[in-house]
């Protein structure tokens, strides 16, 4: 395989960055951005099932700007087929049909529900049970009240987005603007997770909930450990791939540096002292350098520069990382020489010394960070001695039939977490900065996610029910007049569906552990 240079990489990410400036422009400025895609979402699974009303639709995983669906059991779909449904979806917005919102008694709606082949909707109602099911209907389709919708379908013809469906791979993506770009290796990862989901009859939600009534602490501990097993598989992957690489003759295809990064609370810490620990089973000496501490000093920041505003800092920014500090040190590394690793204090903003750090003679550099995938960091070096890991946790849990696990609230919920057991920050302060993390993401990070080697899906699906016993009570203390209220009522809203486990079955050594604590690995 054709590896690219840093100089291509480069302008790919440019190109990628510029292709998203007016859905990055919608995420900031409009208010409406996610009851649009939720109303979309609404709209593709109306609009499937009046032209479809014998098959099952299943999806609405995230993939890059879009939502993957299928047809249940089904290994392809027709282009026909799209275009009914796009069809369907078109004359839904130009009719401006009306979402309606209605409430049915748990029997009515249980019946509703199977009748119409929401078997993921049907299994959530009957583990979170309620006298009466809150609704909508828009042309005769009910679906769970989930989340804050439009009033009507017109409304999406009022945000700027196009609404189109393709095919994409076994069914079609719903996505935003006129040309989609497709993210493979995260398509990738979440079929594989939705596989193996269906080979634990845990694909849901709902199906959570019930291996919790009907196993109890047994299927608890099983199903996580499991889980575990199947993270503990990927580390042995990616370990046998580096030996394969590195036991080729051509040393000039031998990996000298493994590149780990990911969105905020992806495990990133964690998973890069797991897999070092791998590859020394291996027999290849690697030792892990994190490069988030190579921030500059306060003074030194561009935008303390131009503002003196401490609190406009955005470290989520390349721009406040010392990149040609963090490329001169690896590139040292590399060459054999000792370098002082720093040390950064947040508290002051700035440096406090650093830490003598060397890799052994042939060792592999083990590089994480949130922006270690950025090709300036690298630069210097052969591209084929660089192996890129793309890390974040991907979901295969379905909500109901149409509506998946969000990698962000999963995310979230991790970081909300760790900020209030370690770094004593309430939830409505987590709240309050998550708009700026998301924003960094988009521009930094994202754009580098197709040049990586491997994903790492560093999720569990046991977790969010682990993480609802931790956040639950904290969201509860964002009051009404916090202007983060309505954000936290969203998410308890969001996790009273889900049934909560305790911690204490997860292994020590699971990158989980970086967020709950008690782990092998804490580095807090």
């Amino acid at each position: 395989m054709k590896r690219k240079t840093s100089q291509e990489e480069s302008k790919q990410a440019g190109e990628k960055k510029s292709k998203e400036t007016s859905e990055e422009f919608v995420r900031e400025h409009c208010p409406d951005h996610q009851r649009h895609r939720r109303t979309f979402r609404l709209g593709v699974s109306v609009a499937a099932a009046l032209a479809f009303p014998d098959r099952q639709l299943i999806g609405g995983h995230s993939v890059g700007e879009g939502y993957w669906y299928c047809f249940n059991g089904e290994k392809d779909i027709s282009d026909s087929d799209v275009k009914k449904i796009q069809s369907g979806l078109d004359s839904l917005i130009e009719n401006d049909e009306k979402i309606n919102k209605v409430s049915k008694s748990f029997k009515d709606t249980l019946a509703v529900l199977k009748a119409s082949k929401q078997v993921h909707a049907a299994s959530l109602i009957q583990t979170v049970v309620q006298e009466t099911i809150d609704l909508v209907e828009c042309k005769g389709q009910c679906r769970l009240r989930l989340y804050t919708l439009f009033d009507s379908m017109g409304a999406l013809r009022n945000t700027g987005h196009s609404t189109d469906i393709r095919k994409y791979r076994n069914g079609f993506i719903a996505y935003y603007g006129k040309d989609y770009q497709d993210h493979s290796p995260i398509g990738d990862s979440i079929a594989d997770v939705i596989r193996w989901g269906t080979d634990c009859n845990v694909r849901s939600i709902g199906e959570l909930n019930q291996l919790n009534v009907d196993k109890g602490a047994a299927g608890r501990q099983e199903f996580i450990l499991q889980s575990e097993f199947r993270q503990e598989q990927k580390l042995t992957k990616i370990a046998a791939i580096i030996r394969k690489r590195n036991q080729n003759p051509d040393k000039s295809t031998h990996v000298r540096v493994l590149c780990i990064a990911g969105p905020t609370s992806s495990g990133k810490t964690t998973f890069a002292h797991k897999l070092s620990i791998y590859l020394q089973n291996h027999g290849y000496v690697s030792k892990p350098l994190t490069v988030d501490h190579y921030y500059l000093d306060l003074a030194d920041q561009p935008v303390m520069k131009a503002t003196g505003d401490r609190d406009k800092v955005d470290y989520d920014s390349i721009e406040a990382m010392d990149v040609p500090l963090v490329n001169k040190h690896i590139n040292q590394l590399i060459a054999g020489d000792k370098i002082q690793a720093p040390i950064y204090c947040f508290k002051t903003g700035n440096r406090i010394g650093g830490t003598p750090f060397e890799l052994p003679q042939g060792g592999i550099l083990v590089c994480e960070g949130i922006h270690a995938l950025n090709p300036d960091y690298t630069a210097g070096l052969d591209p084929a001695n660089v192996f890129k890991i793309y890390i974040s946790p991907l979901s295969g849990l379905q909500v109901d039939d149409f509506n998946a696990l969000k990698t962000t609230n999963h995310r979230l919920l991790r970081r909300m977490t760790r900020d209030y057991l370690f770094r004593a920050h309430s939830a409505s302060r987590t709240l309050q900065m998550w708009s700026n993390v998301r924003r960094g993401e988009h521009r930094y990070i994202f754009a580098h996610q197709n040049n990586a080697d491997f994903v790492m899906n560093s999720a569990c699906e046991y977790e969010i029910a682990v993480l609802k016993t931790f956040t639950y009570p904290i969201l509860n203390c964002v009051t009404p007049d916090d202007k983060n209220f309505q954000r936290g009522r969203e998410l308890l809203k969001y996790l009273d569906l889900i049934a909560p486990w305790p911690e204490r079955a997860v292994p020590a050594t699971s990158v989980f552990r970086e967020f709950i604590g008690d782990g092998a690995f804490d580095k807090h």
